[in-house]
């Protein structure tokens, strides 16, 4: 071995107590884990060997991270990603293709009509214990005569906890529990894991599936993301093939806009983009757009709709953010959340002017896809929604609002170097985020447009809430 791959093996040896060590050596099946892969990341920095945090997962070998990794003693890496992130952020000028198909995009828009659709008879939903998945069960519970049927993999308690975590003074099990059937199955295995007879019976009564479930980690190995989110999807198309006719309303996510070709050429992320000839590095966000793709191309073959929400934070009407989370281990699932984490507790905003900060409440997200549920679009081509909230910040103005000083872009630099200390972990949770790693500009992310979505909605009679107090203190409660 070189004197790299030497350093990277001398690392792995001692986080996983290991004596030998082959360059060849695959690190999961070493007993490697996520967890254990952000430790060596860390300790080859110390070391001086730099490594952007995704690789720790695309490449697995000692070898193979020996390829991509640098030796450096900058150990400011981090703080560089990140300003190379705000800089493309607020540099970002659309140039004369996009305003014209900016333009296209919203004439079309004023073009939209659509049918109301009747109530569908039994639900099935996967992921039923997720953050947005109970949301959606409570809209369903309240608005419509719709019977439920809930894919858990544990016991119903768990569902039932969660529930009244997210809607404390709202007796939703006293009130709807005979409306619920819960389905004690597997996304990960054929026909869930059910028998030939559950599952048939189950196809035959079912006229509607929403597919929430999905690994919204934004880091791991790339099977943990193909087994749930692309075989899950796959497993669902099937069973909404099989026994009654059915519509799909599948969950996906406005990360899909992160692709090779869109980090190169900016151009409006729209509810018409397809994304079938495209391909993303992320493993998130590349298992994502696979799932979506499969949903696309049985086009002609069933009904289905495709929902992209963006950055869920907290419900609107309780402030309550996902069971489990907290500032810790926010990392994981939201990037938003993440920077206002980083920004708030050292105070330390940028003043940036560029509107990127979307707060889509999850409930408010919630009921967005079940209206849309609702309605079918007169041009067959139109089955895509993007749900999020339009009313958009810059980071300045949400400084602003929470009452905190704004530190000129400029010195922004400065000002992370000096308190290195102090936001290094952070920062690191952030970059793990991949918000400035790899060849994805995920600075892009104020490329994504949902006018179409908005105006449907705005005519359904819903609107999505701007910012106000109480969400402000929810936020930094929390």
């Amino acid at each position: 071995m070189n004197k790299k791959e030497q350093i990277i093996a001398d690392i792995w040896k001692n986080a996983l107590h290991i004596e030998n060590i082959d360059p060849d050596d695959n690190f999961f099946d070493l007993g490697g884990t996520s967890v254990k892969a952000l430790e060596i990341n860390e300790e080859c920095k110390k070391a001086g060997i730099m490594i952007p945090i995704y690789k720790m997962f695309t490449c697995q070998t000692v070898r193979e991270i020996a390829e991509v990794a640098e030796f450096s003693q900058n150990p400011y890496r981090d703080v560089d990603l990140l300003m190379d992130v705000v800089k493309k952020i607020e540099t970002f000028f659309p140039d004369e293709a996009y305003n014209q198909e900016l333009a296209e995009y919203q004439k079309k828009c004023e073009e939209v009509q659509y049918k109301t659709l009747g109530e569908p008879e039994a639900i099935f939903i996967t992921g039923a214990t997720g953050y947005i998945a109970c949301h959606i069960i409570k809209q369903i519970l309240k608005n419509s005569h719709s019977r439920i049927y809930a894919l858990i993999r544990r016991n119903e308690e768990r569902f039932w906890k969660r529930i009244q975590f997210y809607f404390p003074d709202e007796l939703i099990r006293e009130k709807y529990s005979e409306r619920i059937t819960f389905v004690n199955g597997d996304l990960t295995k054929n026909k869930f894991g059910l028998s030939e007879e559950q599952y048939n019976s189950l196809a035959e009564t079912v006229d509607s599936v929403i597919h929430t479930a999905a690994n919204i980690n934004h880091y791991g190995t790339w099977n943990e993301f193909e087994e749930l989110n692309i075989n899950g999807t796959k497993r669902v198309i099937q069973f909404v093939k099989t026994g009654r006719e059915k519509i799909l309303n599948h969950v996906s996510t406005i990360s899909t806009s992160h692709t090779y070709k869109r980090s190169k050429t900016p151009m409006p992320f729209t509810e018409y983009n397809t994304l079938l000839t495209e391909d993303a590095e992320n493993y998130y966000v590349k298992s994502k757009l696979i799932s979506e793709n499969l949903v696309v191309s049985e086009k002609g073959n069933f009904k289905f709709k495709i929902f992209r929400p963006s950055n869920i934070i907290q419900s609107y009407q309780y402030g309550k953010f996902p069971y489990g989370i907290n500032r810790d281990n926010l990392y994981l699932v939201n990037t938003e959340l993440s920077i206002l984490n980083l920004l708030q507790k050292n105070d330390i905003f940028p003043e940036m002017h560029q509107k990127i900060l979307d707060f889509s409440y999850v409930d408010e997200t919630a009921e967005a896809i079940y209206r849309l549920m609702g309605i079918e679009e007169t041009d067959s081509n139109s089955f895509i929604y993007h749900v999020y909230n339009p009313n958009i910040m810059t980071i300045s103005e949400y400084a602003n609002f929470i009452n905190m000083k704004k530190t000129p872009v400029a010195d922004f630099s400065r000002f992370l170097r000096e308190r290195y200390e102090s936001i290094s972990y952070d920062l690191k949770q952030l970059c793990t985020l991949s918000i400035a790693e790899g060849d994805v500009n995920q600075a892009l992310i104020i490329v994504p447009q949902n006018q179409k979505t908005v105006n449907i909605l705005s005519s359904l009679g819903f609107t999505w809430h701007t910012l106000e107090e109480k969400n402000k203190m929810d936020i930094l409660n929390f």
